[in-house]
């Protein structure tokens, strides 16, 4: 296994992102193929885009053609991007993030509170959901100024319409206040790491599709 520190910076020093992002999305795509359909398990999957692909126009057209040729539906996907990310070029990235956004696909803030956090451009953006970073979450449970900190962000999101996750959540504790705080979503090491298809499928397939669902959701 390479570390995504170790081979994006490549990456970006070949231009290599959008081609990067654009196999990830067909790849993901085909995934969905096999687990919505073969295993009828309703997922709603997440991709990150880079900053080249957001800020080119193409994009949208390479979405919507790789959802007609798989034939999934926009809705189960979710566009995660950084706040950085729509600072490249704010014209051209709104343009591409309202396309997909008109699609159907549900658009994530990722890394929320570590990039630029400005009001201005949450409301610019059609934003669904509202990721709150990592850092304003681990140890959320043991410090005072975490906790307000993460409560404020929790409801922002919610005082905007958006769906809130927390990122990062790796104890019993945090997990409990962010679930009194009203977070929908909780993410981290604390429920799973990282996993393999293989690894995923052979979850799914111990938990049974009825069990997999209430799991997902």
């Amino acid at each position: 296994l390479v570390a995504p520190m170790a081979f994006l910076p490549v990456v970006q020093e070949y231009g290599l992102n959008i081609e990067l992002d654009r196999y990830m999305v067909t790849r993901v795509l085909n995934d969905m193929t096999d687990w919505i359909h073969a295993r009828a398990l309703p997922l709603n999957i997440s991709i990150n885009l880079s900053a080249s692909s957001i800020c080119s126009l193409q994009t949208v057209e390479f979405v919507r053609s790789e959802l007609r040729r798989t034939g999934e539906a926009a809705a189960n996907i979710t566009i995660e991007i950084t706040e950085n990310a729509v600072m490249e070029n704010v014209e051209i990235s709104r343009s591409v993030i309202q396309g997909l956004s008109d699609m159907g696909i549900k658009i994530a803030i990722d890394d929320f509170g570590t990039g630029y956090s400005s009001m201005g451009y949450l409301l610019k953006y059609p934003t669904d959901i509202l990721k709150i970073d990592k850092e304003f979450i681990n140890g959320v449970s043991a410090s005072s100024t975490l906790q307000h900190v993460a409560s404020s962000m929790i409801r922002l999101g919610k005082s905007l319409n958006m769906l809130v996750v927390a990122e990062g959540v790796e104890t019993k504790e945090d997990a409990q206040f962010l679930k009194s705080q009203g977070c929908d979503i909780l993410q981290g090491f604390y429920f799973s790491k990282p996993v393999s298809k293989d690894e995923f499928d052979g979850q799914m397939e111990k938990l049974g599709v009825s069990n997999a669902k209430s799991m997902l959701f």
